[in-house]
């Protein structure tokens, strides 16, 4: 019995000293395992850290937008192992700057590629197919800003049409600053065309002659009309007349009635000033004798050349006048010289849409210089006025 118990037991004591043999060899397998793999798995771990590291740097050099970076980035890692990868990762990068429609930073960092290999005949077509977009943006950016242009130019001249049109229809005062404001005023009321037609209830003449010491008040009626065309806001032409009939005598017995008709056209340049007026026409100042002798100078017939004004304002008023010349006096041999003068001032009496009622004094004179002495018929014109309403 004892023998086959110490029997039994060498038997378990051998087989657990073999466990511990296969233990401790497999032990040393695996150390010797890990010893003879650490070598090639510290330079995986070792490329892949600088590979990542070129990734960063290219990020840095794309977010900064330097070709410079990206070229010294490149050509440090020429001799990498994984150059092929970064070079893709860059093209990657590239890509996206075409999609984004950066063909200029793009075709900067394609030569920066083909420079560092070139080899690489993608990058070589990228690079034309860019430079072909790049051509055809800087065509489309040209043709873009030529219509910003002309849209600018066209806005500017139609601003200076507004302007121009503002200055037309509407009064404009000066600020302090220096600056233009427009005054109230309606569009609808503008027009070219200026007319203005009187109706004299009252025309009292006084003619004096010398040496006869001749003196006479009459009274009459007269009517006056003016036309004036503005063209192109730089010549205004116009034409005034005027009739006047004088067959009353207030005192002295000579019943001689008198007369006038004057049609006077006319031209007003407005860059020098549009309310000042050359005119040339034609006048006839009549003398009707009632059947006897009378020492007032009979028919005469004349052209004139004169300067007028008009829409000269003073106040409420409006003043206008004239001078003329009468060279008919030549044809006439006992007058030396002959001439005529007007003033009249307006008052505005109601305003009714476009037309204005107006009341007139009037002041006109006609003079005869004589080789034996002066004639003289001076009038004052009391009339109502109505006229068309340009401003």
């Amino acid at each position: 019995m004892c023998s086959e118990k110490n029997g039994a037991a060498k038997g378990r004591q051998n087989k657990g000293d073999l466990i511990l043999k296969r233990q401790m060899i497999i032990k040393k397998l695996i150390l010797l395992l890990l010893l003879c793999g650490a070598p090639g798995i510290v330079p995986v771990f070792a490329v892949d850290s600088s590979t990542s590291e070129a990734y960063r740097q290219i990020d840095t050099a794309f977010t900064n937008r330097s070709d410079k970076e990206l070229d010294t980035v490149l050509r440090r890692e020429q001799g990498n192992g994984n150059y092929d990868l970064i070079e893709a990762y860059t093209m990657k990068k590239i890509r996206r700057l075409i999609v984004s429609n950066d063909f200029e930073f793009a075709g900067q960092t394609i030569l920066v590629v083909i420079d560092n290999n070139l080899e690489n005949t993608e990058a070589v077509e990228m690079y034309a197919a860019v430079q072909d977009s790049l051509e055809k943006q800087e065509a489309y950016e040209k043709q873009q800003e030529a219509r910003k242009v002309a849209e600018r130019e066209r806005i500017e001249r139609e601003k200076e049409a507004q302007r121009k049109k503002a200055d037309r229809e509407f009064r404009t005062v000066k600020t302090a600053s220096g600056d233009s404001v427009y005054l109230t005023g309606k569009e609808e009321k503008y027009s070219s065309v200026y007319w203005n037609a009187c109706f004299g209830l009252a025309d009292l003449m006084f003619v004096s002659e010398t040496p006869d010491d001749y003196n006479s008040l009459r009274y009459g009626l007269s009517a006056a009309f003016t036309y004036e065309y503005e063209m192109r806001q730089k010549y205004i032409f116009g034409v005034d007349a005027s009739a006047e009939g004088i067959i009353l005598p207030l005192y002295n017995d000579d019943k001689t009635m008198l007369g006038s008709v004057k049609i006077a056209p006319k031209i007003s340049f407005a860059g020098f000033n549009k309310n000042i007026f050359l005119r040339a026409g034609f006048a006839s100042l009549i003398t009707a004798a009632a059947g006897s002798e009378t020492v007032l100078q009979g028919n005469f017939l004349t052209p004139l050349v004169g300067v007028g004004f008009n829409h000269a304002k003073l106040g409420n008023m409006t003043l206008s006048g004239f001078y003329d010349y009468y060279p008919g006096h030549f044809f006439y041999g006992n007058i030396n010289s002959a001439m005529g003068a007007g003033l009249n001032m307006a008052l505005p009496i109601a305003e009714m849409e476009r037309i204005q009622l107006n009341f007139n004094i009037g002041l006109n004179d006609n003079l005869y210089i004589k080789k034996d002495g002066i004639e003289n018929r001076a009038g004052v014109v009391i009339a109502i006025g109505v006229e068309n309403v340009t401003e």
